[in-house]
């Protein structure tokens, strides 16, 4: 009886440990559970971390493999989910300097903002800058140098840049004076220092700078830039003897470039007739031995006004000479010089200019554009603009100078549809975008400014000001678009004290039949915000809306005042009508 209960005891023990191990190890699966379902959902926590680190690491070895498209994507996916992340940043900033695009100059501003005391920011902000003759940038980067980083040579040496760029010759011989001091025998800074005096009106500050470049060696490979320094301040003085003596010997040089006897050729067309004649036709078998040389002898008849001449010469030239991309532009600025629209169409048509070829059917654009109406076949342009977009999309940088030109040749709709197409690309679409919004804020074109709204609020729909503008616009301009009562909210909810989305806000609410709450908004601001201009007119309407009429044409006839978009006047024209000021 024992030894049954014994073993019934022992049993029972054992049913007991089995439940307390199956108990443990359901406790175990659940805080597991429990630990990953935590984890993962705990937005800002380790899971997002990991997930954006594994992101980030992702885009920075796409970048080093040479695939800019793919990191680019990868890299914006994750500046939407966090506008202040400086690696994504520098990635963006890399991907755009690799391409040469202008976008690198707002990505390192970005970074500068965001860490403004490390100097290594400022520094790549301002060369960054100065790459693309961002003069104003690449200032303000100065500025924000720490007093004790303002007497190394980078700064001394970019400040003279800038300065110089600028016109601002005194500064700039200041700051190349403390680089020339810090590295007393470099000769480019010599030269640096030399360019700056030789633009200062005094006398005394132009023969130190000569005598400092004259004493440059021959030997040294810096004559020719002393050389060329020398020969244009000579022709400024209008001492053309020594600017003849400067040039030819500049000329002569072993290490002399084709533009340097552009430069002497320039000089002997302003003092010696006949050597000019001879040395332009000495020069001319020398030119057709390099495309580029060819392309540069062509560029500087056209500056010089001699283009009936360089097209009789060009149509003496083997064609295959003209073939490439260089010279072939260069031939179509001659007809361009000339007028010549239909030459230049026939000029451009079936050519090959490699990675340029975007070039050459937009100047094919060009050219029907500027023929006669009744030889204008409909639809040509559009089409010939279409193909210079897409052979131009493979290189990024090649599609703002589609936009540049269209701009300088008077085809505001190519150049206006080719900075969209920038904008709706993968790089480059907040320069796009400035440039468009500028474009329309001139204009008053009120659908443009929401277009660019718009846009910027999908690459960043953190970004208030474009959700703001996104929401106002829409409304100015009655648009059935549902969203902009939810954009409305979160702009409310993510700035409620800020005046100018309150008034937006206060706006929304009006338009969706909610006078009184809008007019409840509208009060909570301090007078002195109301008087400024835009909310002036969203009070002044709703107070004409509520029948308040003294009040409203006291703020109408502020808003009055100011520039209005023509949605705003009529908005303004409307609101005077309820507050019977017409």
């Amino acid at each position: 009886m024992e030894e049954k209960q014994r073993r019934g005891s022992r049993a029972g023990n054992s049913r007991d440990k089995g439940r307390r191990l199956v108990i443990w190890l359901c406790a175990l699966l659940l805080l597991a559970i429990i630990g990953v379902v935590g984890w993962r959902t705990k937005g800002s926590g380790l899971y997002a971390r990991w997930r954006d680190d594994r992101l980030l690491t992702r885009a920075e070895a796409l970048f080093r493999e040479g695939k800019l498209k793919d990191a680019s994507m990868a890299a914006r996916r994750l500046f939407q989910q966090d506008v202040s992340n400086v690696r994504v940043m520098r990635i963006m900033a890399a991907i755009a300097s690799r391409l040469g695009l202008r976008d690198e100059i707002l990505w390192r501003s970005r970074i500068a903002d965001l860490d403004p005391g490390r100097v290594e920011n400022q520094i790549e902000l301002a060369q960054a800058a100065l790459v693309f003759h961002d003069l104003i940038t690449a200032r303000g980067a100065l500025d924000r140098f720490p007093a004790k980083e303002r007497d190394s040579l980078f700064y001394h040496e970019t400040a003279g840049t800038i300065y110089f760029g600028l016109g601002d010759y005194l500064r700039s011989e200041f700051h190349f004076t403390k680089a020339l001091q810090l590295t007393p025998n470099d000769e480019l800074k010599q030269i640096n220092l030399a360019r700056a005096q030789l633009s200062l009106p005094e006398e005394t500050s132009r023969m130190a700078a000569r005598e400092m470049l004259g004493k440059i060696a021959p030997s040294s490979k810096n004559h020719r830039a002393a050389l060329d320094l020398l020969t244009r301040d000579a022709v400024s003085r209008q001492d053309i003897a020594q600017a003849i003596d400067y040039s030819t010997r500049l000329s002569k040089l072993t290490n002399a470039a084709f533009s340097d006897k552009l430069l002497r050729l320039a000089v002997l067309e302003i003092s010696d007739r006949p050597a000019f004649t001879n040395t332009l036709e000495e020069l001319k078998p020398v030119a057709i031995q390099q495309p580029n040389s060819l392309t540069e002898l062509i560029t500087w008849q056209i500056s010089a006004g001699m283009s009936a001449s360089a097209m009789a010469w060009v149509r003496t030239l083997p064609p295959e000479l003209l073939k490439t991309s260089g010279p072939g532009i260069a031939v179509a600025e001659l007809y361009v010089a000339v007028k010549d629209w239909l030459g230049l169409r026939n000029w451009v048509r079936g050519a090959d200019w490699g990675f340029r070829q975007c070039l050459r059917f937009a100047y094919e654009a060009r050219a029907v554009h500027n023929l006669p109406h009744d030889e204008q076949t409909p639809g040509t342009i559009a089409g010939l603009w279409a193909k210079a977009i897409q052979s131009a999309r493979s290189v990024p940088s090649l599609l703002e100078t589609l936009a540049n030109s269209a701009g300088v040749w008077g085809m505001p709709v190519q150049r206006e549809e080719t900075w969209w197409e920038i904008a709706n690309g993968t790089s480059s679409q907040e320069n796009a975008l400035m440039t468009l919004f500028r474009e329309y804020l001139l204009t008053d074109n009120t659908f443009g400014q929401y277009r660019v709204a718009r846009k910027l609020l999908q690459l960043n729909n953190r970004n208030l000001a474009a959700k703001n503008n996104t929401i106002y616009f829409g409304l100015l301009l009655k648009l059935d678009a549902p969203d902009l009562v939810r954009l409305a909210d979160e702009l409310y909810q993510a700035a409620p004290s800020e005046p100018t989305y309150v008034a937006t806000y206060a706006f929304a609410l009006a338009r969706q039949n909610r006078l009184t709450e809008a007019l409840t908004q509208m009060e909570k601001l301090p007078l002195v915000e109301l008087d400024k201009s835009g909310i002036n007119l969203t009070f002044g309407y709703l107070l004409a809306e509520a029948g308040d009429r003294n009040r409203a044409r006291e703020y109408l006839t502020k808003a009055q005042a100011g520039k209005l978009l023509p949605e705003e006047q009529k908005l303004l024209e409307e609101a005077k009508v309820k507050a019977r000021m017409q």
